[in-house]
């Protein structure tokens, strides 16, 4: 059973209610049996539960839909669709007693194809059946599933999904109607003068029309020769054919007599098509003349058409295909399926040179993910072979046996057989340089690979009195090295931080730090990261002396790394909601990959705290915030301060809060773009001069305006 989640309430995660008082929950069955498990009431020790889905012999079950919430207003009946969108957020903690209706759809039939490719529309469950032929078009933010529709759809007969919706007024007569899913439509849907009557959804036929990625015009939607009756759509944007247009749509011959009720826009019905409809047959003769027994078209009633073969001069028919490619032969037109017809006659001069590219990319320039087929003429000169590539292989010239014993470099002239030729690859090495600052890498870690490696894992090296951070592509890297992502020759730099050690505590429970491997401790305490330890956001820290984490490491206050030198990575000190007394010592030589925002005031050492008045007395000497600059010296007083000589921060700051991120300094109308650390685009915006950004999940993500780019950390 195929089932959309458009219905929030399939899915609904109530959470606990703010009152003690039991709340009641209604169902309106509509005919169906509902769950045994679903409750008829809830209170704040329930906490959280999904309604379970009930049934409905014949029908299927397309989820849980609000009436009435005695916590919220809920919109008019028509457009429940549209306010299901927000409610997964919205509604989940203020609903109270609240009643749920449950809705159907016929049982859904898989349609068969024929010749072209074209999904047959029999019946209504074949209607429905669209859906298993789609791929579900779900989002993370409305929970919501339409299903996308990308081919040919051919009406063969009237369908009736709800007879005798509409009373004479237009507005829906009865109550026991089943509804119609979402559907995203781009391709050809030949209605062939049929039409389709009785939907109930909301929108129309489809959802949307159109490709909305085709920037540049090139694929056209086509619908025509289709009527829609006696139906009712309703919602944000509704008609009786389409709600949204989305891309180039060409409709012909097309007629909707519904009703439409949309709360932001709405298409007026048309006028119906007329009762005969033309059908044509286009023939792609390349070079040859067609016979006169060949017809232009048909109409709906015509027999079967048993085509006739053209003629070429000098040259030998060898048949009709409904491709150029000449895979799908043809001798009659089966007249009963209804639509136009394309095809396509092969000459015994006209051969085909199938290019197997044996996994490559590019041939002659030009992507390609399947064969490639190239077409060719006994008349014409020699066919030459073209250049194939292929990341990380070298390309080895063209055999004529898939063994690849036969080398061959062209096709010669006179050829009038179809034949394959297969290309031959060799291997590329490629190498990796380890930088290991300071440390003695993992045996298993290879120097060298070629393609087949891709995917390796690479292992973690070992330092004396350190404990191994991550690899990076660079020396104070943005992006984790995880495996080998690409074929490249690849450089990787090896990061540390100190071993962390549990530093003492005293009767108050305060941790005295002594060292910066019970610095990076506390650090890991409060940030979450030490192994079997659980995070404690509120400890309490007192500097007991001066730290040195890096020496020599910044040369006149530029940052000085290279293979003769060894330092540690820092992390700043995240979300911390404690107290943290520096005695007046200070920690020198931070080096941190990346800017949060706050080094105005925590120089880089702390991040997102909570109440900036409990850090105090703490000294940042010599020190280095990647995004932001150097920092000579800073002293963290407890109270707000500008930016210290010697510090260098960029135009625009990212600021963590919670789980938001405020953005600073940020010119209109550009674009914002942010990744996750391996590097994948996760969403872009356009900026304005302020922005607050919110995360769904908690993690390390990029945020890059312009040429640079910021990391934060959302908890």
């Amino acid at each position: 059973m195929f089932r959309s989640v458009y219905a929030v309430l399939g899915y609904l995660m109530l959470l606990a209610a703010v009152s003690a008082n039991a709340y009641t929950i209604n169902y309106n069955l509509n005919g169906g049996v509902n769950h045994p498990e679903n409750p008829e009431s809830y209170d704040e020790a329930a906490g959280r539960f999904d309604l379970k889905e009930p049934t409905r012999e014949g029908y299927s079950f397309l989820g849980w839909y609000i009436e009435f919430a005695e916590g919220v207003d809920v919109p008019p009946n028509m457009y429940y669709g549209e306010y299901q969108d927000y409610s997964m957020f919205v509604l989940a903690n203020y609903l109270g007693s609240f009643s749920v209706y449950a809705r159907w759809g016929l049982v859904p039939q898989t349609p068969q194809q024929d010749e072209r490719g074209c999904y047959l529309i029999y019946t209504a469950e074949e209607l429905y059946g669209i859906a298993t032929v789609s791929v579900a078009d779900s989002t993370a933010f409305s929970k919501k599933d339409d299903y996308k529709f990308e081919g040919c759809i051919s009406l063969q007969n009237d369908i009736v999904v709800n007879e005798n919706l509409l009373d004479s007024t237009g507005n829906l007569s009865r109550e026991d109607y089943v509804w119609w899913i979402p559907l995203k439509f781009k391709g050809t849907f030949e209605g062939n003068g049929f039409k389709i009557s009785g939907l109930r959804g909301n929108d129309g036929l489809f959802v949307t029309l159109g490709d909305e990625n085709d920037v540049w015009g090139k694929n056209v939607t086509v619908v025509r020769n289709l009527g829609v009756t006696d139906s009712y759509f309703s919602g944000g944007d509704a008609g009786g054919i389409v709600g949204k247009v989305v891309g180039l749509v060409q409709m012909t011959n097309v007629y909707a007599d519904v009703s439409v009720q949309g709360l932001r826009s709405t298409v007026a019905n048309t006028a119906p098509a007329a009762d005969s409809v033309q059908f044509e047959i286009h023939y792609v003769l390349n070079g040859g003349e067609n016979s006169e027994l060949n017809p232009s078209g048909y109409v709906k009633g015509d027999s079967a058409i048993v085509l006739a073969d053209p003629q070429k001069e000098n040259d030998e028919f060898e048949g009709w295909y409904l491709d150029e490619d000449f895979t799908q032969k043809i001798d009659t037109i089966k007249t009963e399926h209804y639509g136009d017809w394309t095809l396509y006659a092969k000459w015994k001069s006209y051969f085909v040179v199938d290019v197997e590219m044996n996994g490559g990319q590019f041939y002659n320039g030009v992507s390609y993910y399947k064969p490639h087929v190239v077409k060719w003429s006994a008349d014409s000169s020699a066919y030459e072979l073209g250049k194939a590539y292929w990341s990380g292989f070298e390309f080895a010239g063209w055999y004529a046996d898939s063994l690849l014993e036969e080398e061959i470099t062209e096709i010669p002239a006179g050829n009038t057989e179809d034949l394959t030729v297969y290309a031959k690859w060799n291997t590329t090495e490629y190498t990796i340089t380890y930088h290991m600052n300071g440390g003695e890498n993992n045996l298993e870690n290879m120097t060298a690979f070629n393609a087949a490696a891709v995917g390796f894992e690479f292992k973690e090296p070992v330092r004396e009195g350190a404990k191994f951070n991550r690899w990076t592509s660079s020396r104070l890297g943005y992006y984790s090295v995880l495996q080998l992502t690409e074929k490249n020759s690849i450089e990787l730099f090896a990061e540390w931080t100190p071993a962390p050690q549990k530093p003492e505590q005293d009767t108050a429970g305060c941790y005295h730090l002594k060292n910066k491997e019970e610095l990076y401790w506390f650090a890991g305490l409060v940030n979450g990261t030490l192994d079997s330890v659980d995070r404690d956001a509120k400890a309490c820290a007192s500097l007991d002396t001066d730290i040195v984490i890096n020496e020599n490491v910044l040369t006149d206050s530029v940052l000085n790394l290279n293979d003769s030198t060894t330092y540690f990575v820092w992390d700043a000190i995240w979300d911390y909601e404690g107290n943290f007394s520096g005695n007046g010592h200070s920690v020198t030589g931070l080096l941190a990959n990346s800017s949060c925002g706050d080094e105005h005031m925590f120089a880089g050492m702390f991040c997102n705290v909570s109440n900036y008045k409990n850090i105090v007395n703490v000294k940042v000497n010599k020190s280095y915030v990647q995004e932001y600059g150097y920092i000579d010296n800073f002293a963290i007083t407890g109270d707000t301060m500008p930016v210290q000589p010697g510090a260098v921060k960029g135009e625009w700051r990212a600021v963590v809060g919670g789980k938001s991120v405020s953005l600073f300094g940020l010119a209109p109308g550009k674009m914002l773009f942010v990744y996750d650390l391996q590097g994948r685009l996760l969403r872009r915006e356009r900026t304005e001069s302020m922005m607050l950004m919110d995360f769904m999940d908690a993690g390390r993500f990029l945020i890059r305006y312009g040429n640079e780019t910021r990391a934060v950390t959302i908890r």
